[in-house]
C-alpha cells in the first residue's frame, strides 16, 4: 500500500474493506470509488481517523439519492464492520428489484421485522417492514394491533388514502390530503430506536471466509484481478458519474496505483 502513501492504520483498514467487498461479490465500481476516496489528499480531517468516516462523509451525497445506490451503501457499511437498517412501508415493491434481491444474496445475514406505526402514536395504522444486519430490529415489533390502538386511531387519526372504483369497476386507492403528514416517524418510534441503538451497533456482521490482514497489498491485488472490460457500471444507479467525479479530482494521490484505473470510459 506504499503507492498510496497511507498511514499503516488506514492502509490496514482499506485492505480489510477491499477484501470483504471482494468476498461478498461487490461490484468493482464500488471498490474503485472507495480507493479513490481514500487517495484524495483533501481529506486531511480524517488523516488520523477511520476510513469509515471518510466514506460516510463523502459517498451518501451520491448514494442515498437513489434506491439502487442504497444497495452499494449497505455493502460498504458491512465491509467496514458496521451495522445497518433499511425501512420501507409494507406495500413497498423495493425488495422485488433485482439489485435489492442481489443484496440479500451477497450479505452474510439479514434479519427482518414488521411493526405497526399506530402502536408508536402515528395517526394511521400503517404497517412497516424493515431489514437489518442486527437481530435487534425485531424489537421494533410490538405485537398485534389491538383494539385499543384501533379505537384511538379511528377517533383521533387521519385517513391517508381514499378508496374508489375505476370506470372498469376495479378497486383503486389514491392518497388523501393527509398522506404527506404521515410521512414522518412518530416521536415514540424515534425514542425506541435511540434506546436500541447500543444493541444495534454491538452486532457486527460475521464473515464466513478468511481475510488476509498481514499483507496490506492483498486487497489491491484482488481489486486488480477484476477486469475493467466487462465491468458492471450499475447504470441504473448512475455510478459511472460517481466514478468520473472521484477520478477527475485534482487532489488524488494515486501514485503507482494510477495504472489500475482506466484513462477513459
Amino acid at each position: 500500500m506504499d503507492e498510496l502513501l497511507l498511514s499503516p492504520d488506514k492502509a490496514w483498514k482499506l485492505n480489510l474493506v477491499l477484501q470483504r467487498l471482494y468476498l461478498m461479490g461487490a461490484p468493482k465500481v464500488l471498490m474503485a470509488c472507495i480507493i479513490l476516496l481514500t487517495a484524495n489528499s483533501k481529506l486531511d480531517t480524517f488523516t488520523e481517523g477511520r476510513i469509515e468516516n471518510i466514506i460516510a462523509q463523502k459517498i451518501p451525497e451520491f448514494i442515498t439519492s437513489c434506491d439502487m445506490r442504497t444497495t452499494l451503501l449497505i455493502l460498504a457499511v458491512v465491509a467496514m464492520g458496521g451495522s445497518w437498517m433499511l425501512e420501507q412501508p409494507r406495500s413497498s415493491l423495493l425488495t422485488w428489484h433485482p439489485r435489492i434481491r442481489l443484496l440479500w444474496r451477497l450479505l452474510p445475514k439479514v434479519y427482518q421485522a414488521k411493526w405497526w406505526a399506530g402502536m408508536y402514536g402515528a395517526p394511521t395504522w400503517k404497517r412497516h417492514i424493515g431489514w437489518s444486519s442486527s437481530p435487534t430490529i425485531q424489537c421494533l415489533d410490538l405485537g398485534r394491533l389491538c383494539k385499543k390502538y384501533k379505537d384511538t386511531i379511528a377517533k383521533y387519526g387521519v385517513k391517508s388514502t381514499k378508496q374508489y372504483k375505476s370506470k372498469t369497476g376495479v378497486k383503486r386507492f389514491a392518497g388523501s390530503k393527509a398522506l404527506k403528514s404521515t410521512g414522518s416517524y412518530p416521536p415514540k418510534f424515534g425514542l425506541r430506536l435511540a434506546r436500541l441503538y447500543p444493541r444495534f451497533i454491538r452486532t457486527r456482521p460475521r464473515f464466513w471466509a478468511h481475510v488476509e490482514e498481514n499483507n496490506l497489498n492483498f486487497g489491491i491485488d484482488l481489486f486488480e484481478s477484476l477486469p475493467w472490460h466487462d465491468v458492471d457500471w450499475w447504470v441504473d444507479a448512475r455510478m459511472e458519474s460517481v466514478f468520473r467525479y472521484l477520478r477527475g479530482s485534482h487532489d488524488l494521490k494515486l501514485g503507482g496505483l494510477r495504472s489500475l484505473f482506466p484513462t477513459e470510459i
